[in-house]
């Protein structure tokens, strides 16, 4: 069954086919009778995605809109005889006909792809990994709950449309979610779907036997949940076959890279210190991070994660820069892509936090060209809303308001809530810096209406507190 707004957009980007429709025209022209954001057009747009089976017809043009891919062909003049005979209405007939050629389409897409398609459709959005339900309870099997999880990780990327989060990432969602980082269940699924922009989660239960494992897998997505087990006397094979499963949902093409990968996080200590940060310990899990630096050869995720907490606790320059910098040598040395771009990012916010803005802006380049490259769609958005603060400071409001739109336009690849309240934060406060005061409270009121709908407990209680600043400062004229 398809709403019909989403057919309405249907309509109107085959009417248009092979040009860009602007996010402003679909609102102008489909919305034109209710106050909404950009939230309604990307629910649409993943509809109609899902309808056609995850065959590229609809194709996102970052800060412009979205054009049809595929040709059209004009059909017989049937429908509208018969539309015209009943109707009387000769525009009404010509949009019943488009409507009857949309449907007609579909029904023949549907057909036709399901011959060559997988029975779900690429994933859009996040995708999140959980960590494991480890089962087997030894010494030897103790790296698995977050090692198998990371590797898991590890063997997947992400694609023009969707985004694979990062183990550390992962951890800040449930803690986001209020789950508990050990015996998740349904609710508590459930509530991480809300507070994310995810899609897909995998939840994944290991039991068995050294030579006679079983990975147990579930994948939940937001209407249907999938599940099997697969077999194999090692445990990083049986997660690697699961990698090619779910690789498949990703990309019918998708193939796993060559290279072996050894999860930082089969290190317990280092997983103990992540779990530490979330909660506020933070001395505690500069301690645990390093002491795994010294228990690990290649410390490259270790660096980053430990840098990264000094750069956010505003520790002195040096400390934080002699761990990003040892990190980003160990990174290239290995050709760790991932964390590279992480590192040089944070030692980029490092240099900018002590005033060398110039510096910044190198490592802040090198991480853009490896996101790019990889398609790291949240640190292409903490790029952007970097730039726009900086844009921001230098009072080139114009330019400011450019990078925070395309911050909002990576965070909505992954579909993130909260990429996108903080977008409209950062645009309410660029209004107000401009005295836009009617602007900086709409863009407020629409931060709290989503941090409220995905039950952002935290963003709720900040904007809640600029909805009050605003208030208090703006006095009526």
């Amino acid at each position: 069954m398809v709403r019909p707004k989403t057919m309405q957009l249907l309509t109107l980007l085959l009417e248009n086919v092979g040009d860009t429709v602007s996010k402003g025209h679909i609102l102008e022209t489909v919305w034109d009778d209710v106050v909404v954001d950009d939230q309604v057009i990307f629910q649409s747009i993943k509809e109609l995605r899902k309808i056609f089976c995850g065959e590229e017809v609809i194709k996102t043009i970052p800060r412009k809109g979205y054009i049809w891919l595929q040709p059209v062909e004009q059909v017989s003049n049937v429908a509208d005889k018969t539309a015209n005979s009943k109707l009387h209405n000769r525009k009404f007939s010509k949009s019943f006909a488009v409507i009857c050629f949309a449907i007609f389409t579909m029904a023949i897409a549907l057909i036709t792809l399901s011959k060559d398609s997988p029975s779900d459709p690429p994933i859009s959005g996040s995708l999140v990994v959980l960590p494991v339900n480890n089962q087997i309870n030894d010494a030897d099997h103790k790296w698995v709950r977050y090692g198998a999880m990371d590797q898991l990780i590890q063997r997947l990327h992400s694609t023009h449309t969707a985004g694979v989060l990062e183990a550390d990432y992962v951890f800040d969602v449930i803690a986001r979610a209020k789950a508990p980082f050990t015996a998740l269940d349904k609710k508590h699924i459930e509530q991480i779907f809300q507070v994310s922009g995810a899609n897909l989660i995998v939840a994944m239960t290991l039991t068995g036997s050294p030579n006679d494992y079983q990975l147990l897998y579930t994948l939940y997505y937001r209407d249907n949940v999938e599940k099997g087990t697969v077999s194999n006397g090692q445990v990083n094979q049986a997660v690697d076959n699961l990698a090619g499963i779910i690789g498949k949902r990703l990309d019918k093409d998708y193939a796993l890279p060559d290279d072996n990968y050894e999860s930082s996080l089969a290190n317990e200590i280092l997983s103990n210190a992540i779990v530490l940060k979330l909660e506020g310990e933070f001395k505690q899990a500069i301690d645990l991070l390093n002491a795994a630096i010294i228990t690990h050869p290649l410390a490259i995720i270790e660096r980053r994660i430990l840098g990264q907490l000094l750069v956010e606790q505003r520790f002195p320059f040096q400390q934080a820069f002699d761990v990003l910098q040892q990190g980003i040598s160990q990174a290239k040395a290995v050709n760790e892509k991932k964390e590279l771009v992480r590192l040089n990012f944070w030692q980029g916010v490092n240099h900018l936090q002590h005033g060398k803005p110039d510096t910044a802006q190198t490592f802040f380049t090198a991480a853009k060209e490896g996101a790019q490259q990889i398609k790291d769609w949240l640190y292409l958005a903490y790029l952007e809303e970097v730039n726009g603060q900086l844009y921001q400071f230098e009072g080139n409001f114009s330019q400011a308001n450019t990078s925070y739109h395309k911050a909002m336009d990576y965070h909505q690849v992954m579909q993130c809530p909260l990429g996108y309240t903080n977008g409209l934060m950062n645009l309410s406060q660029l209004a107000y810096a401009q005295n836009q005061h009617a602007q900086a409270l709409k863009f407020a009121q629409q931060a709290l209406s989503v941090a409220k709908q995905r039950e952002l407990i935290d963003k709720k209680m900040v904007v809640e507190q600029w909805l009050t600043q605003l208030s208090n400062e703006i006095k009526p004229e």
